[in-house]
């Protein structure tokens, strides 16, 4: 992965973060994905024995394992070096502990703030949608009453 720009946004680190992250999830799939189709079954500790399966010819277990490891390793370091670049308090916790937890106290009294604004806003929209489904309901009403008398007049017009 190429490193950000020097002026790069918070906005432009999340993309890069978000991609990276995307590719270590595809790189843990694919992997699983090989071993569970291509290395032999192994029985869990305590389990019941399982057959002997036929080895895939080529395959070796050990050597994508290690292939796997190394490739993961180095995207995991990609991940947190995007990490290290973000703006103070969304960053991972660094290595000295009072950095790290005035970093965290931070970004948990962020998460603090918002969710109070996630609850005002949802009140607020809570009952904005209450009053339009009374609106609603009154124009329901209006529309029927507007239909019944418009039918009762043709109903007298074709009468008369």
């Amino acid at each position: 992965m190429a490193a950000p720009p020097a002026g790069a946004s918070g906005a432009e680190l999340l993309t890069q973060l978000q991609d990276q992250l995307d590719g270590v999830s595809a790189t843990l799939m694919h992997s699983l994905g090989v071993m569970q189709r291509d290395a032999p079954p192994v029985a869990a500790p305590g389990g019941p024995p399982l057959a002997a399966a036929e080895p895939v010819p080529g395959f070796d277990v050990a050597a994508h394992a290690a292939r796997m490891a190394g490739e993961i390793t180095q995207q995991v370091q990609a991940t947190e070096a995007l990490l290290q670049l973000l703006p103070d308090g969304l960053g991972c916790a660094s290595s000295s502990s009072s950095g790290g937890q005035e970093g965290q106290g931070g970004f948990t009294a962020e998460v603090r703030q918002l969710q109070q604004q996630h609850a005002e806003v949802s009140q607020q929209l809570s009952a904005a949608v209450g009053e339009a489904e009374g609106e609603l309901l009154q124009l329901q009403a209006l529309y029927a009453a507007l239909a019944k008398a418009k039918l009762q007049a043709q109903a007298q017009a074709g009468q008369g």
